[in-house]
């Protein structure tokens, strides 16, 4: 979330018309999001709302690369937090999914957790999750 660049919602869902062009807090940093429409997020998935992260999403980047964003990179190569994280600096990203949860549960941000099921890339050596990172190559 540190990484967010804006929320994402379908041209067509009438529940979101009315937001896209304006901006939403970021509930985890306070920063000021559009809200943008694409084609990309499924109406019927989810709460139909998507937050995009282009520098650590593929699919999030083709959004951010048509919608002109930059990517925000809010990891450091050894896959913990960077400065971006705030008080969650130097923690490893997957141990701060809890604190990210009583974070927004403490400012009154957090609605519901839920499971979804998405496609996640693991390795085949370590079997850990392969976390998407933008480097020069």
């Amino acid at each position: 979330m540190f990484g967010d660049v804006c929320v994402v919602v379908n041209p067509n869902d009438e529940r979101y018309k009315k937001f896209i062009g304006k901006n939403v807090f970021n509930p985890v940093n306070d920063q000021l999001i559009p809200v943008i429409a694409d084609d990309y997020v499924e109406i019927d998935f989810g709460t139909g709302a998507m937050k995009c992260t282009p520098a650590h999403d593929v699919n999030d980047f083709e959004i951010g690369k048509r919608h002109n964003f930059e990517p925000v990179i809010c990891m450091n190569e050894d896959g913990t937090l960077n400065s971006l994280a705030g008080a969650l600096e130097g923690r490893e990203r997957l141990s701060t999914r809890k604190d990210i949860v009583a974070m927004t549960t403490a400012n009154g941000s957090f609605m519901r957790e839920e499971e979804i099921v998405h496609q996640v890339g693991y390795s085949e050596r370590s079997g850990e999750v392969v976390e998407p990172y933008l480097s020069d190559q």
